[in-house]
């Protein structure tokens, strides 16, 4: 079976498309399916997009899609990542949102050609991995239920929107990138599973790695280099796939850099912010509501500082600040401006009454 497997389109469908055509003139064939990793860009309505995708090329060409009802030019399934109308997807459920065009929710598994294919999008948040039931904004996360549920099955072709915890680096030519992710459960997956096929998007780089003994291949975002593989599945269990084509140059006339796509920030570990604005909070309150005298002098200290009073206000507030600093990340934060951020808070002693 001849399978193109790409990467993060962020809504750009007629770019992505063109890239499976022009791999398939390379191999000489038509592909059977076309497996997408997630971030898949589905945004109907405009008006719905998340700051990051709205700060990051916007919706692209799915809504256009959607409103002519077009069908996919190759049968195509492709898993939600973690900037998609979930609320939109939810109300379709599992199933056709376009002609051709298959969702494949979280923890979902269907079989197509003799393939079972599992699919677990969305990216890992700790908070959101230890709840069961995510809604609403956590719905981008996975959770550790669904890696449970999915772990039961038998697979030949995984899909899962974000990288496996562990150290690796971009194998392109010349693109000097290393990563380290945290994501739970992903390499327990694989190793309950043992996919012949594993794949990932979500950090826009491209990746080799065995884990548990199986190959882990990681996706760039369309359509920069990378974005794209041709694989032809074998009954050899030694060598389960073949690489008959990759995509290596970027869509002509595409003016964006790569970061621009929708950039997918680096993984950060949110808890000792999270402990120092706890910690700050305690000293703030000291047992006692926010008075209004220091709450006056508060935001008098953060005149100016919108994002720094946001999230003070809501450590004060009790308000889960992960979710808070994550979503900072999600539309162009840095881990070292999220640092100094909190490392700029006030004094506790600076707001105590004259």
């Amino acid at each position: 079976m001849l399978l193109c497997a790409v990467g993060d389109s962020h809504g750009h469908l007629d770019a992505m498309y063109s890239i499976v055509e022009a791999l398939e003139e390379e191999v000489g064939a038509a592909v059977d399916l076309v497996l997408q990793v997630g971030d898949f860009g589905v945004w109907p309505d405009p008006d719905r997009l998340d700051e990051a995708t709205r700060r990051h090329g916007g919706a692209g060409d799915f809504p256009q899609w959607v409103a002519q009802g077009r069908a996919a030019p190759r049968p195509t399934i492709f898993i939600p990542g973690n900037h998609e109308d979930f609320s939109w997807l939810i109300e379709r459920g599992a199933g056709e949102v376009l002609p051709g065009l298959r969702f494949l929710p979280w923890a979902g598994v269907v079989e197509v050609g003799g393939l079972r294919i599992g699919g677990l999008g969305g990216c890992y948040s700790p908070r959101s991995y230890r709840m069961p039931g995510l809604s609403g904004k956590r719905r981008r996360h996975y959770c550790r239920e669904e890696v449970r549920a999915l772990s039961r099955e038998s697979l030949d072709v995984l899909m899962i929107h974000d990288a496996p915890a562990g150290r690796f680096s971009d194998i392109r030519p010349g693109v000097e990138r290393r990563w380290e992710t945290k994501a739970e459960g992903l390499g327990e997956l694989i190793a309950a599973t043992r996919p012949k096929i594993c794949l990932h998007g979500h950090l826009h780089g491209r990746f080799e790695r065995r884990l548990d003994d199986i190959r882990v291949t990681g996706l760039t975002a369309v359509p920069w280099p990378g974005c794209a593989v041709v694989i032809e599945t074998s009954e050899d269990d030694d060598a389960p796939w073949t690489l008959r084509a990759e995509w290596s140059r970027a869509a002509q006339g595409w003016a964006r850099a790569p970061a621009d796509v929708v950039a997918a920030a680096q993984p950060v570990d949110l808890r000792p912010l999270v402990d120092a604005l706890e910690e700050w909070r305690d000293a703030v309150l000291d047992g006692a509501p926010l008075s209004r005298g220091r709450k006056k002098r508060l935001y008098g200290a953060m005149k100016g500082r919108k994002e720094l009073r946001r999230v003070l206000m809501a450590a004060l507030g009790g308000q889960e600040l992960d979710e808070l600093l994550e979503g900072l990340l999600e539309v162009g934060w840095s881990a070292s401006e999220l640092h100094r951020l909190v490392e700029s808070r006030p004094d506790p002693d600076s707001l105590a009454p004259a």
